[in-house]
């Protein structure tokens, strides 16, 4: 039977496409971090791209993010949520006085989730043509393995809740604190604070967790098809179409750097 960890990874990735996560999803990772994808999902740490040799400068081979945007990865099924504002009275939320406001979070599947940021940002790294050269190198040394991948951009969050239910059917209510007459009642945000009422079944609650980084972009190997250049999707990294009949006569490597978009079948 698969892990919760597997479970939720598997099914972020089937709800957010190119973002793949880890686990816990509260812990920090960083740009350049290279791993594995546990059954083809769940990306493992193992090393880092200066510890395997390869020049990278946290500052000054990284193109920042200075725009602060929100966040909201919650599971497309299996999430229900339900707010009430003070004054009001929900049936569905018994624990939460008349008076307070509150919201409950209702879970229906196993490794269903809720992560909710106000604001978070998404750096990546600078020079991926480089950094294609530098792999290739170790790989042909037989130092890189071939289901190695390496984070490539990064969403961080300085502030985050984070609920991933444990079980196939649980709950939680939560009271909103120090400002009952809010007028918007959302997770993610710093200045709205919850005092736990009620949970039913089995919740990893994460709330009020600090610089988080739930979700990231991986770069990894991948074999060219029929001996011919595959344009890459990081638009400047690869070769226009146009030009990759000329460049597979030219001798290309077998292999290339791409952006990864579905399980890794080389992931064990």
């Amino acid at each position: 039977m698969a892990s919760v960890a597997r479970i939720y990874a598997r099914g972020f990735h089937r709800d957010f496409k190119v973002y793949y996560t880890h686990w816990l999803p509260n812990s920090e990772l960083e740009l350049g971090v290279v791993g594995v994808l546990e059954g083809g999902y769940l990306f493992r740490p193992k090393s880092t791209l200066r510890d395997l040799g390869i020049q990278f400068d946290p500052n000054a081979d990284i193109v920042p993010d200075n725009s602060p945007s929100p966040i909201d990865f919650t599971s497309k099924s299996g999430v229900t949520i339900t707010t009430k504002l003070a004054g009001e009275v929900n049936a569905q939320m018994p624990s939460i006085p008349q008076g307070s406001a509150g919201i409950k979070l209702d879970f229906a599947r196993e490794a269903s989730f809720l992560i909710k940021a106000r604001e978070s940002y998404e750096p990546r790294i600078r020079d991926v043509i480089r950094l294609e050269r530098e792999i290739l190198e170790l790989y042909n040394a037989g130092v890189w393995h071939r289901n190695w991948c390496v984070i490539y951009s990064l969403v961080k969050a300085p502030y985050a809740d984070l609920v991933v239910s444990e079980t196939g059917s649980s709950s939680i209510e939560l009271q909103v604190t120090g400002n009952a007459q809010v007028q918007q009642v959302q997770l993610g945000d710093v200045n709205l604070q919850f005092a736990m009422k009620r949970t039913s079944g089995k919740v990893l609650d994460m709330r009020e967790s600090k610089n988080v980084t739930p979700a990231f972009q991986l770069v990894g190997l991948k074999r060219r098809l029929f001996g011919s250049v595959k344009p890459g999707v990081l638009k400047g990294a690869w070769l226009d179409a146009e030009d990759a009949g000329g460049a597979a006569a030219e001798g290309m490597p077998p292999m290339y750097l791409d952006v990864l978009t579905g399980r890794n079948p080389l992931s064990e």
